[in-house]
């Protein structure tokens, strides 16, 4: 049980993102956060229905799953807020994006 917990917890960023993705702006931060536990709680009713006596490890892990969910959002939005600033003034993008060192 708890191989396939730590999977479905892999896909958050995943969730997040398409979410994300597909309703924008449209839709508040707190709502887009149900719209992803809502689907993270279908796949944690159909692990309890499989296996009550899990429901401890269950609900652990959808607390778990909330924390994720927050954390990725927090990354989502710092990513977004650093776009929409212009440079600092005398710094400029590298040109050719990144590049592995001594290359």
């Amino acid at each position: 049980m708890g191989k396939w917990l730590i999977q479905m917890l892999g896909l958050i960023p995943y969730l997040v993102s398409g979410i994300e993705q597909i309703h924008g702006e449209a839709k508040s931060g707190a709502d887009k956060k149900q719209m992803a536990m809502e689907a993270l709680n279908l796949s944690a009713n159909a692990a309890l229905s499989l296996d009550p006596a899990q429901a401890p490890v269950i609900q652990a892990a959808a607390q778990l799953a909330s924390l994720t969910i927050d954390g990725v959002k927090a990354v989502y939005n710092a990513a977004k807020d650093a776009k929409a600033m212009p440079p600092a003034s005398g710094t400029r993008a590298a040109p050719g994006g990144f590049s592995a060192p001594g290359s």
